[in-house]
This record gives structure tokens, sequence and C-alpha cells, in this order.
């Protein structure tokens, strides 16, 4: 599992990540707390987003994947 933590400013950044996050095959998952959601879901990580907009999000990915990681760079918290 590798593991990166994220940060989405408004729905539009969610918008932007899960149409990257659809391209690829493997499973994601966005996980606060004790909640966890499907990474590539709108939704599930809109509702976080509205409830925690400024704590980061821990995405845990099933593989590593350079490609993907350089696509998701500006969605990285510092």
């Amino acid at each position: 599992m590798h593991r990166y933590q994220v940060l989405f400013k408004d729905t539009k950044d969610v918008s932007d990540f899960v149409n990257i996050a659809m391209e690829y095959s493997m499973d994601m998952d966005i996980v606060l707390q004790r909640q966890m959601v499907d990474g590539k879901s709108f939704l599930g990580i809109a509702s976080l987003l509205s409830r925690y907009r400024s704590e980061p999000l821990c995405l845990a990915c099933a593989e590593k994947n350079p490609e993907f990681e350089r696509r998701i760079t500006r969605f990285l918290a510092a």
C-alpha cells in the first residue's frame, strides 16, 4: 500500500483528481480518521471535503505508479 497526503481546495479539485484517478485500474481509497471512501468517488471525497475542508486526507493506493504520482502532484499536501 502506498500512501500520500492530499489536500483539495474545492469541488473542482476533487473533480480533477477523480478524472485522473479513473484512468488507472489500481484500487485507491481516501481515509480520514475512521472514515474511508473510494478514491474514485466524487461524492465520497466531496462529502469528506464538506466536513474537513482544511485537513489533509490520506490517499491509499494498492500499487505504486510513477505516472500517477506525477499527475497528482498539485494535490499533494506540503
